[in-house]
């Protein structure tokens, strides 16, 4: 997304990130998947858009104790950098990667300001606070990007209404069809429920429906 010359500072430093709607967001995810993985088989193949994109991904032993994070693309968005813990377990590095191109395709022009070429440079970043005030604002839509890149929200509202109708209506629904379904989502997706759950809530009017009635029975378990 565009900057305008006063979103920076006088030493070229961004202040300001401009707000994205949820919309905008998962428009641009769309054209990811338009772009480098049409068939939209699922689960979304994050490691053949990569490929083609020509972004490795590259595991670095006890990343997250280093840095205290778990992946960072650098600010050429030639790399990936995740935690080698993180990386063997496939869900939750598909998300992390996912969030990370999220970066290349939101914010190519902020990130180049932050010229993160490699470990010492993101330890140095995060050492200057007027920066991580703005960083907090594309985190949150690298994260939306990742939901939608990963969780076609076309293909989750689908299942919702395919849900709801094998049971005539959300009134019709127990404890155990919801647990059915979101591992079913979880396996389909292959994602963590940490992803999977904030996706269904903000999907559709159902997916939040659904959600509320879910915490309902949960919370009668207590």
């Amino acid at each position: 997304m565009t900057q305008s010359k006063n979103d920076y500072n006088k030493t070229g430093q961004i202040r300001y990130i401009k707000p994205l709607s949820r919309q905008v967001i998962i428009a641009k995810a769309n054209e990811i998947l338009e772009s480098f993985y049409p068939s939209r088989i699922l689960p979304i193949d994050i490691e053949r858009i990569l490929d083609d994109m020509d972004i490795p991904v590259i595991p670095i032993p006890e990343l997250k104790k280093i840095i205290g994070k778990d992946a960072f693309i650098t600010s050429t968005f030639e790399q990936i950098y995740i935690d080698e813990y993180k990386f063997t377990n496939e869900p939750l590095s598909r998300i992390l990667v996912a969030h990370e191109l999220g970066h290349k395709v939101l914010h190519p022009q902020i990130y180049e300001t932050f010229e993160i070429k490699n470990v010492n440079d993101f330890l140095e970043f995060q050492n200057n606070q007027p920066l991580l005030v703005a960083y907090n604002r594309i985190e949150t839509q690298a994260e939306i990007f990742a939901s939608a890149l990963l969780i076609p929200p076309d293909t989750l509202t689908k299942l919702i209404k395919e849900l709801l109708e094998s049971k005539n209506g959300i009134e019709n629904l127990d404890l155990f069809d919801y647990q059915k379904f979101f591992r079913n989502l979880i396996i389909k997706y292959n994602v963590t429920r940490f992803i999977i759950i904030p996706a269904v809530s903000e999907v559709s009017n159902e997916g939040k429906a659904l959600m509320k009635q879910m915490m309902n029975f949960s919370s009668q378990l207590y």
